[in-house]
């Protein structure tokens, strides 16, 4: 038999007794309702993005499920989104995640619940890691669909699932005081400064629960620098998701996110968020990267309803650490 021959009979062998690494995601159906409501949202591999979020762990995949019949605010998923990202990007990369968790902010009433699906004893545990970029993969997804809906993403390593991730509407029966839940409560995000916020071109930020971060930040007035909420939203998680890599107290000169393509072909534009270290101040670490990323989409551009073009500085303690600059920008 010749090489060719041999070659060719191996590969077809191979293909027969390779098993698909379909997850049916039948355990965690059961929380959206009726079976015949859900369907699987496809990954739409037409888009144009000019960037990627992290590598995946080794063999892991994600499948995201919706129910047509619960409809979800898409800013309501977002803010929560972004909040669970900054979340688990203050945990390290690899760690395993335990139990439930449960994120919510009260401004919201979208919650999202992640849950580790193994046995205690069972090898593959679910990992910050799969968290997320399986979060970050579902809301791209459902980025690229005009209607959002209530879902789960599934988890899976080799094919078998660790953990599950449930988007839904909050239970009325949910206690904004629970110690088991992660409160995200957006406090009095405007300053004394801020009389009349929704006017503001420039105005200060402090963090309502770090006094000691703040915000300067001024938008561009000129019509042109407005942007979708979705293009500022997914370059914030996609900033998150690629921190969360790194430790929290590690230095870092700059920062670029860079939006999703979204839709079919290529985007009309992208927004660009860059945040770089004042050389001549304390270091910038990660943990003030991921804090900035959250408070400015998550909080300031949603108090001031007003999503585009912005120029900030970033202080700690009174005293200038960085600056960024959110940008839209057109495809080559």
């Amino acid at each position: 038999m010749s090489p060719i021959l041999v070659l060719a009979f191996i590969i077809v062998a191979l293909a027969a007794v390779t098993p698909m690494q379909k997850t049916t995601a039948n355990n965690s159906l059961s929380s959206l309702g009726n079976n015949s409501s859900a369907f699987v949202l496809p990954t739409n591999s037409s888009q144009s993005a000019p960037r990627t979020p992290p590598d995946p762990p080794p063999l892991f995949d994600s499948e995201l499920v919706v129910n047509i019949h619960k409809p979800l605010n898409p800013r309501d998923v977002y803010l929560v989104a972004v909040e669970a990202m900054y979340q688990f990007a203050q945990r390290e990369w690899g760690e395993e995640v335990l139990g439930q968790t449960t994120i919510f902010r009260p401004s919201s009433n979208v919650e999202i619940i992640v849950k580790n699906t193994q046995r205690a004893l069972d090898f593959d545990q679910l990992e910050v890691s799969h968290v997320i970029i399986g979060l970050y993969r579902g809301v791209l997804q459902m980025v690229n669909h005009p209607d959002w809906f209530e879902g789960v993403i599934t988890m899976t390593v080799e094919g078998d699932q660790v953990g599950t991730m449930t988007i839904q509407m909050m239970h009325a029966g949910v206690d904004l005081n629970s110690t088991t839940s992660t409160n995200a409560t957006t406090g009095n995000v405007a300053t004394a400064r801020s009389l009349n916020a929704r006017a503001l071109v420039r105005g200060q930020y402090t963090d309502p629960h770090h006094h000691q971060f703040q915000l300067n930040w001024e938008y561009d007035s000129s019509p042109y620098g407005l942007m979708d909420q979705k293009v500022i939203f997914t370059a914030v998680l996609g900033g998150l998701a690629d921190a969360a890599v790194h430790s929290l107290h590690e230095s870092v000169l700059q920062i670029n996110a860079i939006s999703a393509g979204v839709g079919e072909g290529p985007p009309a534009y992208w927004c660009a968020f860059r945040i770089s270290i004042d050389y001549d101040r304390i270091p910038m670490t990660y943990s003030l990267v991921t804090r900035t990323l959250r408070d400015v989409a998550g909080y300031l551009m949603v108090e001031q309803n007003r999503f585009g073009d912005m120029s900030l500085d970033v202080l700690y303690g009174g005293r200038n650490i960085a600056y960024a600059l959110v940008s839209k920008m057109g495809p080559d």
